[in-house]
């Protein structure tokens, strides 16, 4: 192949939940190569929703995250936000800039697949 190589490597990976659930697990901020290949990979699966899964990363750039969100739902797929620490929800809703709302976003990604209809054992707490 020489210099031209092709590569197909995806910048984040998401999870097939079930045919029509995809979870994203933000591991890094989110950026505009991140936006497209979100884009594309939800594009190509054709899920209804994507639960992105915001616990690991401290910071995010409400902006990018929001035209995120933006184009996803443009494509007809509906975002849910899980592990968002409460500080930063609170910080977003305030900025008027970021569509969180309690159907929206969830503490957990329990609680988050829970309003989606996902079958899960309850929680040991739950029992």
């Amino acid at each position: 192949m020489g210099s031209r190589q092709i590569t197909n490597r995806r910048t984040v990976p998401i999870l097939k939940v079930t045919d029509n659930i995809g979870l994203l697990p933000l591991l890094v901020d989110i950026n505009e190569m991140i936006i497209k290949d979100v884009l594309q990979q939800c594009s190509e699966e054709t899920y209804a929703h994507l639960v992105i899964e915001l616990s690991s990363i401290p910071s995010f750039n409400t902006d990018d995250l929001f035209k995120m969100m933006l184009g996803l739902e443009h494509i007809g797929v509906h975002t849910i936000m899980s592990g968002i620490r409460p500080e930063k929800a609170q910080k977003v809703n305030h900025d008027g800039k970021t569509p969180f709302d309690t159907h929206r976003s969830f503490p957990d990604l329990y609680q988050a697949l829970i309003s989606l209809d996902v079958p899960m054992k309850p929680r040991e707490a739950e029992k």
